[in-house]
């Protein structure tokens, strides 16, 4: 049989066929068992094999849930430095605001002392001209007195404004309409806007809730604002648009005054609040508005921020919380994108 190494030869001659005969058999007796031990290597072989690749297939397994282990740590250890980097750019603008209230503190306490110093001198001139000018008859003399009358009176209303903006009272607070108190600004200053052909345009929430406020101090606010960017836009552009507009974030009532003029020089931004800072020219403003409406916004426990770019134009934002009593109250009333 083919292929069939059991079977022997099995001759016990002692001549030549008998010889290799025996010597055939052993032949095929040490083949059948290079064979057999062939196959059981091969067997053990693949025994190995399998087993190398099932520890390697393991191996595997356990280096891709390694590298999503460290993928995933890759990732929130970038989500948590950009958290990082976030509060760490918040807690700078912080501490910008708060070195900027405390300046603005310090420097209405200063300004509050020399107000009132000052205020006493200007009426007593103030009063003397006006007795002097029921008794002096010479016409040079009576337009000299008239001139230092009006001096005097420029001089009073800059000490009034000063007063103002170190004033410490607490505003007359009571249910308001930030949306009423808006277009009653608007409405105020509608013939100059026309003379100056500024376009007003009102995006105001309806649904805006009243807050708790002085009314009269957050029109001045408001007015103050308005004409800020009126005059911006007429200087620069003989014209221009401005949009107002009111809605409610979260529990913050945000008011934004955006105007296309010329903008806000970046290296003057973070000075713009400070009392006396101003850009017109002298004689023109006292730098006082601004600082005036930061004041006024801090007593309300609101912000007041600006954004602006050179030749685009600047945004003004006003930020009042939405008190307790007023969260599910009444809506105040208000026009959505109405022209004026």
């Amino acid at each position: 049989m083919k292929g069939n190494l059991d079977h022997a030869v099995g001759a016990s001659g002692t001549d030549e066929i008998g010889q290799l005969s025996r010597a055939f058999d052993e032949m095929t007796a040490n083949l059948k068992k290079t064979q057999n031990e062939l196959k059981e290597y091969s067997q053990s072989l693949e025994k190995m094999v399998a087993a190398r690749t099932k520890e390697l297939s393991m191996t595997n397994e356990e280096l891709n849930k390694e590298v999503e282990v460290r993928k995933k740590a890759e990732e929130t250890l970038l989500k948590t430095n950009a958290q990082l980097r976030q509060t760490m750019e918040e807690l700078k603008s912080s501490q910008a605001q708060l070195l900027q209230s405390e300046k603005l503190a310090a420097i209405g306490e200063l300004v509050s002392g020399v107000a009132h110093e000052l205020n006493n001198p200007l009426m007593a001139i103030s009063g003397y001209v006006e007795l002097m000018q029921m008794y002096v008859e010479d016409q040079t003399a009576r337009e000299d007195l008239q001139n230092l009358k009006s001096l005097s009176e420029r001089a009073t209303a800059v000490v009034k404004n000063l007063l103002s903006f170190a004033r410490k009272q607490d505003p007359k607070r009571d249910y308001i309409s930030v949306n009423e108190a808006i277009k009653g600004v608007v409405k105020l200053r509608s013939y100059e806007l026309n003379l100056d052909n500024i376009e007003i345009v009102q995006e105001l929430d309806p649904d805006l809730p009243k807050t708790m406020a002085d009314f009269q101090q957050l029109q001045q606010v408001f007015l103050n604002l308005l004409v800020n960017a009126e005059q911006a836009m007429r200087d620069a552009h003989g014209k221009g648009k401005l949009v107002i507009k009111t809605q409610r974030i979260g529990e913050t009532i945000r008011t934004t005054f955006t105007d296309d003029g010329p903008g806000i020089p970046r290296d003057i931004m973070n000075r713009i609040f400070e009392p006396f800072f101003t850009t017109k020219p002298v004689g023109k403003g006292t730098g006082l508005g601004l600082s005036i409406c930061y004041g006024i916004i801090q007593e309300h426990h609101g912000q007041i921020l600006a954004t602006s770019k050179e030749g685009e134009g600047t945004t003004f934002t006003v930020e009042l919380p939405v008190v307790a009593e007023a969260k599910a109250g009444t809506p105040g009333e208000g026009a959505a994108a109405k022209k004026s």
